[in-house]
């Protein structure tokens, strides 16, 4: 079976099978993606069309080596055509309604588009770096709170020394960050 590296690398070459295998591959999770950003499924399925389109038309300049990073360059593609298509519908829209958005508007819409890109990334990172239970929690517990929580305090909660939690948090984010260089996430 070939990895989605060599299907995208077959794709710029004109490969309309290789194509149809990614859609088979990533389409499902790309249009549930793009529901929830765009909140309306017609434009979901739309956009999915238009991101394997533009999949297509592009596929020769992706650039990444990994498997995550063409899960991560499609839902890219897709969020940069919601974005667009988004923004069509809504100017669409105001002036149906000769309304007109404010900036702040347009910056909520980019910045939901920035979250949930992270959070792509950051669940991908989450299951494919191996943490012991401890950690898990350590971490789990140190961002639930929404980092408000003191070294002192998740010290006292796990029963542990304030030094020896904070070492081991180093650690942990350390192995969460290499992850995201590795694959060019972070540099």
């Amino acid at each position: 079976m070939l990895t989605d590296c060599q299907l995208l690398a077959l794709v710029a070459q004109g490969d309309q099978q290789a194509l149809a295998e990614l859609f088979r591959r990533h389409s499902a999770a790309l249009y549930g993606f793009l529901f929830w950003f765009l909140g309306n499924s017609e434009d979901a399925a739309d956009a999915v069309q238009e991101t394997f389109l533009r999949v297509w038309q592009v596929a020769n300049r992706f650039q990444g080596n990994t498997e995550a990073a063409v899960r991560f360059w499609l839902f890219r593609l897709g969020r940069n055509l919601a974005i667009s298509g988004g923004r069509r519908g809504q100017t669409r829209r105001r002036h149906e309604r000769q309304a007109s958005a404010s900036s702040d508007e347009d910056r909520s819409w980019q910045e939901r588009c920035e979250r949930s890109e992270w959070l792509l990334v950051l669940s991908e990172c989450l299951q494919q770096v191996k943490l012991t239970e401890e950690e898990r929690q350590l971490l789990d517990l140190s961002r639930e709170t929404g980092g408000d929580m003191t070294f002192q305090q998740l010290a006292e909660h796990l029963d542990s020394r304030t030094t020896t939690v904070w070492q081991q948090l180093q650690v942990v984010l350390e192995r969460l960050r290499a992850w995201m260089r590795e694959r060019g996430y972070m540099v």
